[in-house]
């Protein structure tokens, strides 16, 4: 999630704005590699 604020052209700030992003592809990729490099296992 991330929260900037919204300017005008005058730049004056008149609201926000809230961008979500998924991210599950990449955390799935990242726990694989994880687990592929654990040394461990």
């Amino acid at each position: 999630m991330r929260i900037i604020p919204y300017r005008t052209v005058e730049d004056k700030i008149d609201g926000v704005v809230i961008t979500f992003t998924d991210i599950t592809a990449a955390k799935t990729l990242e726990a694989k590699l994880r687990k592929q490099n654990d040394p461990i296992t």
